[in-house]
Parts: C-alpha cells; structure tokens; sequence
C-alpha cells in the first residue's frame, strides 16, 4: 500500500503499484499527485514573523534616540548615506559636530578625518579634528594635524590650549610650556587652562615657574587665592622639598605680562611667600603687619619715604633682614621698606645681588637668577 494512504474518491487503498513517479492512479479512476497524501509542510504565520520585525525595529530605534537623542533621526539618515559611500564633506563636518555635542569625542574624531580627507584645504576642520583627537589620546596624530592648521590659520585659545596638552603628554616639555602661554595669552580668564599650566610645571619639576604662574594669578585675579589655597599649598610643599633635595644653581620666574613672582622664605618662617618681582623698583617692600604676624625678626633703621615705580611717595620703616631665602639662594642683611599694607616686593638692590637676567619670548616675560 502507498503509505496507507485511501482514494478521496472510493476510500480503497491505494497499493504501491499505482503509484507512477509523483502521480497517483486509484482504480476507481481517481488521480492525482503524490505530494496530495504528504504530510503539510508547516507554514511561517506571516502576522508573526512581521511583529517580530517590528518589534526589533522598535527596539533599534528606541535605542537610537536613547544614544542619539534628538539627533536620531539625522543619525539614521546619515548612516544611511554613509552606507551608501554618498557622504560629503558637509554631511560629514555636521555629523562630526553632532558627535561633539553629545560628548562622542571618537566618532567626532571619525567624522572630521572623513570631513577633512574630503576638503583637505578647509583648514578649520583641521583644527576641530586636532582638539577631538586629543581628547581621545591620540596625541602623535593630534601634534601632525595642530601643526598643519596652526601653519594656515592663528587658533583659538581652545586650539592652544589642546596643542599644549598633546605636547605636554608626549613631554614635549618647553613646547608644550610655550603654547600653554600662548593659550592664556588668548584667553587669561580661562582658569582650569591655567591649573594644567601649573600641573604641567609641576609634573616637569619647574615649581619656581609654576610658583610664578599662581602667583601671577593671585595677583590679577584675588579670586584665586582662595579657590586654588590646596594647589597652592601642595604646589609650595613639592618646591620645599625639592629644594632642599637638590643643589639650585639657577632658577627661571615668569610671567605672561608684567606679574612676576618668586618664592621667599623669611629666616624665621618655614613658609613660602610669593614675592612680586619689579626689577624697576630700587627696593624691597615687605608688608609690615604680615611680617609681625609671621614673627619675623628685623633691624629698624628709622622712617623713611621713597619714590615708587608708579611715580607716587611711599612712606615707611627701613628695616635689615638678617636673612633672606629667594628661591634656594639665601642673602643675608637684606635692606628693605616696610609698610602697612605694602605688597611684598622684590626690588632692584635684591635682583642685582642675584644676577638677575630679564628676558621676553613670543610675548612672555623671564628672568633668570642665579648665585
């Protein structure tokens, strides 16, 4: 029998002798195909397979517009034309910028390469890719493309500040010093720009400048001396011991306009103050009630009154510092004015004693003293 299979016509059962290749023959007359007494084949519902893919295409777009936010949409028409290499350099600039504003730094950095491979003269892509790719620590190819848009256009105090830091992490260390200048020259309120001066001084064990740098700001900017006390402090540590660890022959101070400082220690005190240098000024000024407070024992030679760099008279006590400690250089019976509410000031007498060397580089302020 086929599979005991019965005729739909007659119902007798249909031998294996009337079956002929895929055509069944009854011998009621009744014919027909051999797949008709197969069993079903199981059929997909095609409602189900259809939610299926709905449902995962809601999926993939919920998570778009988490990642993607309001910019989902434009992500989606974007990696469409990408996928079909329909990009341009526009499309690819915008893109970039998106990524930027949702903090994407690496496919920011994606998309100005492919911005910029397109429009290789449209410098100022050159200069998003630069701050993008040091945000990501691709420092080499950061410096190789600062070096391109900064041969082509000046830069922002953002490029600056970028180049600087990709110079300092691959220790490029006066380079780097130098840009960080130049960034703050651009933009001298930027005050975490600043710190990382400062902590990149500090990494590089140039305490005497990064003092300088504090104290510069100190000065312009009061505001600091509170908010940046533990940096300050942490700062003056590392350069105490420092000093005491190492024999200083020389040390540098500068300064970005006309605010330098160095740091002193008074005979009696073990803390660093930070003295104004004014190789203009023909004396040492100290403040009179400062000095009391620290405990800081002088010689008094009587009142006196000097004319000021700012062409005003300035009345006060001439006194004698039995010693007096300028960065590691230590000077003994120092004259200086001592006034109330006098800033404390380093003079000509002092910087003449240190040998002091006042030079200007692409617009910063050193001077060298030495012993």
């Amino acid at each position: 029998m086929y599979s005991n299979h019965a005729c739909p016509r007659c119902g007798n059962q249909i031998s294996m002798e009337r079956v002929l290749s895929n055509v069944v023959v009854c011998t009621c007359g009744w014919s027909g195909d051999k797949s008709h007494f197969e069993p079903p084949k199981r059929n997909f519902h095609m409602k189900k397979v259809a939610m299926a893919l709905s449902v995962a295409a809601m999926a993939y777009m919920g998570f778009q517009a988490k990642e993607w936010g309001k910019h989902a949409p434009e992500r989606a028409y974007y990696n469409t034309i990408s996928a079909l290499k329909m990009t341009s350099a526009k499309d690819e600039a915008r893109m970039a910028y998106v990524c930027k504003e949702l903090a994407k730094h690496d496919c920011a950095a994606e998309s100005y390469t492919k911005a910029l491979a397109k429009s290789p003269k449209s410098y100022n892509l050159a200069g998003a890719l630069a701050v993008e790719l040091t945000k990501v620590g691709e420092f080499d190819r950061a410096i190789l493309t600062f070096q391109n848009f900064l041969s082509h256009e000046d830069g922002n105090d953002i490029h600056k500040l970028h180049y600087a830091r990709a110079l300092s992490e691959k220790e490029y260390i006066d380079d780097a010093t130098e840009w960080y200048y130049k960034s703050l020259q651009a933009n001298a309120k930027n005050f975490d720009a600043a710190q990382e001066l400062i902590q990149h001084l500090v990494k590089n064990e140039l305490y005497v400048e990064a003092l300088s740098v504090i104290g510069h700001y100190n000065t312009l900017f009061p505001k600091t001396r509170k908010s940046w006390q533990k940096l300050t402090a942490e700062v003056k540590a590392q350069y105490s011991s420092y000093s005491d660890k190492y024999d200083i022959k020389e040390i540098k101070i500068a300064g970005i306009n006309k605010y330098l400082h160095a740091p002193v220690k008074f005979s009696s005190s073990s803390e660093t103050q930070l003295f104004m240098v004014d190789p203009d000024s023909e004396f040492l000024t100290v403040d009179l009630n400062q000095l009391q407070e620290l405990g800081v024992s002088y010689k008094s030679l009587g009142q006196k009154e000097v004319m000021a760099t700012n062409g005003r008279y300035l009345k006060g006590t001439e006194i004698v510092l039995s010693e007096l400690q300028v960065g590691p250089f230590s000077l003994s019976n120092v004259k200086a004015i001592a006034c109330e509410n006098c800033a404390f000031m380093l003079g000509k007498q002092v910087m003449k004693r240190l040998n002091f060397k006042a030079q200007t580089n692409k617009g910063v302020k050193y001077i060298t003293l030495k012993q």
